[in-house]
Parts: structure tokens; sequence; C-alpha cells
């Protein structure tokens, strides 16, 4: 498994390496930092091996629980949720880091009866 790639924060486009909980130059809070809600994530197809085993990477940084291979599986075969049971910024968070890496992505609305974490892949 490779190390989760260096990414540029959302809102100052500083690098971050370390999967710090905010930026440590604007103060931005990660996209790995979610809370309860009733918004999804919805990712579109990654065409690009590199770029799927990039995010691969990202998010079993972001969150552990996340099985790589079964990330690479869902990223390329079709709009997938990636997430769901979060909040209206926490998704946003997300949805912009994710553009950044060239990965399109949308909030959708959805049933908040679980956990976000049963909700992850």
């Amino acid at each position: 498994m490779s190390a989760a790639p260096a990414i540029p924060c959302s809102t100052c486009e500083t690098g971050l390496a370390a999967p710090y909980p905010f930026c440590p130059e604007c103060g931005r809070l990660s996209p790995s930092f979610v809370r309860k809600g009733s918004i999804g994530v919805e990712i579109d197809e990654v065409p690009a091996e590199k770029l799927r085993g990039d995010l691969s990477a990202l998010l079993r940084s972001w969150f552990p629980d996340v099985d790589v291979l079964d990330a690479k599986r869902r990223l390329e075969s079709g709009k997938t949720l990636l997430l769901t049971g979060i909040d209206e910024d926490s998704a946003h968070r997300l949805v912009e880091t994710l553009k950044t890496m060239k990965a399109p992505a949308r909030l959708v609305r959805v049933d908040a009866g679980r956990s976000w974490v049963e909700n992850l892949w």
C-alpha cells in the first residue's frame, strides 16, 4: 500500500502530507473530520488507474476502515456513494478536496438513521 499523496488544502492550497485534523496554515478542518447528518457524497467513476490508487490511499489515511481493494473497484465502476450520514459542512469539505484531485463528486440527501462510520464503503 502506498502512502497517501500530498494534496493541497482546498482553501489556501498549502500541500498537506500529514493527516492533520486541520490545515496548519489556514486552520480549515480536514475532510476526514466529519459529523453526523443527512447528507451523502457521491463520486463519479475515476478512469485513471493511478488516480484511483492515490484516492484509495488518501481515503484509507482519512478513514482507516476503508478496504483499499474495494475502494479501487468502486472508483472504476461508475457513480457510487462514498459516504453517507454526514453533515453538510463535512460533505462540502470532502467534495472540494476530491475535486482538487480531479475526482468529481457531489452532495446527495440520504437517510440519517445510521452512523456515518456504518455508511462508509
